[in-house]
């Protein structure tokens, strides 16, 4: 009976650093962490931003075709693809306002602080304490 493989057999192929550092390839991820983080966190993270699942994966196509100078040839793949998957699109004509609400959206402010007493530390050229 042969044992099963583990995680290290499997990927033994994988591990080669030195055919691959010769070939050119990056050996440690911290290439792919920054491309992540410049191309796309920079576009899905924003401030405010939320995004359907959906929606990630054919937005991230775009971006990384952008940031890759290859704009042309991933467009004519996309269009045609969109051409043979046609996505569900929004319904046309005026989107109703929403109702107003029913409360005010901020609580109110609060009152006033009253007038503070004069301290010495908040007169200037007064000594706080007589030298000796």
């Amino acid at each position: 009976m042969s044992e099963p493989l583990t995680d290290w057999d499997k990927r033994v192929t994988h591990m080669e650093y030195p055919v691959i550092a010769a070939a050119g390839w990056p050996i440690g991820s911290g290439s792919v962490e920054s491309a992540n983080k410049l191309v796309v966190e920079a576009r899905l993270k924003g401030a405010g931003m939320h995004w359907a699942r959906l929606n990630v994966n054919p937005l991230l196509v775009l971006r990384n075709a952008a940031c890759n100078d290859r704009w042309e040839e991933t467009w004519t793949h996309c269009a045609a693809w969109l051409r043979r998957h046609p996505l569900p699109r929004c319904p046309t004509g005026v989107v109703p306002a929403p109702p107003p609400p029913s409360e005010p959206l901020l609580p109110p402010p609060p009152p006033p602080l009253p007038p503070r007493a004069p301290h010495p530390w908040r007169r200037y050229g007064v000594p706080l304490s007589p030298k000796l």
